[in-house]
């Protein structure tokens, strides 16, 4: 009970009249109050209009101050807020605010840390007061700071980022593998990674990949995947295992990257040194037919013979003979611009229209080249060939 008493006077005689009050709820609120702020771990204070009434040892802790210390230096709950969130505690008091907020405090030492404040109104001595329960998140809002960098980083990633479960099923995939890919996050949500395949990757192969990731390893490779609209791509993949604290593996990590322009380039590349050996592979087959025609050139020697013999032949053997040089030469430029067109017969550069011609009338030119040769061995050549049989030709003005 709470016994006020006041002296009084009546018929001469002392008297005391007294005001008995019962305060044993109260008392008893208190004590609760005061053991539950002993024992938890988060910072308790007690104030009224900001004038600290009581703390409990673990806000000490958290300001770093002595137990001596907790009222004689430390007045008013605004000592230990940062200058910049005093009017939002102010707000706060004036609409008697119940509830959760964050603010940032300052310790004895200045350093500062982020706090997550729950306030409550109670009755302490017939006035209102507030209760405050004080725990430093600092480390809560770094991690939350981290993963917000990681999720901003997985989502902007120019790589080709999926999630999947134990089984393949897509939980989740980033902004540049729905651009690729062209299903909507909504449609991949839940989806088997399988409706990308082409058929393209072996079951072996992906059976190796299966027994490596589920043993915990990582796997890499390339896939040539399908699109929602029935293009492909290719993407070198790595494939990585996701584990809990107790290393039980939970989901999938596959980072991958779009290599399709640089399949393409490698393919060209390919083709052409394929193209640059079948030119190699021309030019020495040409080359033993060059030279045999450069050792042995007939123009020479009918040169030879008309010189040695000018003054003997009439006009008519003379011409003969000059037109047999003037064909045998044309006949060896030819060649030359044959060998030299062979490289751009290999690599397409030349338009390939070819002419008709007789094939009678060729073998004859070529007989009439060889004729003395023929005359001074004594050999017998009969051109048999139907005058019907026709080949196509590339003339030499094509290869220009």
């Amino acid at each position: 009970m709470d016994i006020n008493t006041v002296p009084l006077v009546i018929n001469g005689e002392k008297k005391a009249f007294g005001i008995v009050r019962e305060i044993t709820s109260r008392i008893q609120v208190e004590k609760r109050l005061k053991m539950f702020s002993e024992v938890t771990h988060e910072g308790i204070i007690i104030h009224q209009n900001g004038k600290i009434i009581d703390t409990n040892p673990s806000i000490l802790i958290l300001i770093m101050l002595c137990i001596d210390e907790k009222i004689a230096t430390k007045s008013t709950v605004f000592e230990f807020i940062r200058e910049d969130y005093q009017n939002i505690v102010k707000d706060k008091l004036a609409q008697n605010f119940t509830g959760t907020y964050e603010i940032v405090l300052v310790k004895n030492d200045k350093t500062e840390f982020t706090a997550e404040i729950k306030v409550k109104t109670i009755e302490l001595n017939n006035q209102p007061a507030r209760v405050v329960s004080i725990n430093d998140i600092s480390n809560i809002k770094a991690v939350e700071n981290e993963i917000r960098q990681l999720s901003t980083a997985v989502k902007q990633s120019p790589a080709l980022i999926v999630i999947t479960d134990l089984k393949g099923n897509i939980e989740y995939a980033n902004q540049q593998f729905t651009r690729i890919t062209g299903y909507s996050p909504n449609e991949l949500t839940g989806q088997n990674a399988r409706i990308l395949k082409t058929g393209h990757t072996s079951h072996e192969e992906y059976k190796n990949l299966w027994f490596t990731i589920l043993n915990g390893n990582i796997w890499e490779g390339e896939f040539l995947n399908r699109c929602k609209d029935g293009t492909t791509y290719w993407e070198n993949a790595t494939i990585s295992p996701i584990t809990d604290n107790n290393g039980k593996i939970i989901n999938f990590l596959a980072i991958k990257k779009d290599i399709t322009e640089r399949k393409k380039d490698k393919e060209k590349l390919l083709e052409t040194t394929q193209n640059l050996k079948k030119g190699n592979a021309s030019k020495d087959m040409f080359f033993p037919i060059l030279a045999h025609n450069l050792r042995s050139p007939m123009e020479i020697q009918l040169s030879t013979l008309l010189d040695l013999n000018y003054g003997s032949f009439d006009d008519e053997n003379k011409m003969s003979y000059i037109k047999l040089i003037k064909n045998l030469s044309e006949k060896t430029f030819e060649l030359l611009e044959n060998l030299l067109a062979g490289p751009r017969v290999q690599l397409n550069k030349i338009d390939f229209t070819p002419d008709k011609i007789n094939l009678k009338d060729i073998v004859e030119e070529t007989l009439a080249l060889y004729e003395e040769n023929i005359k001074n061995k004594e050999i017998l050549l009969i051109n048999n060939l139907n005058t019907d049989i026709t080949v196509y030709w590339l003339m030499k003005n094509q290869l220009n």
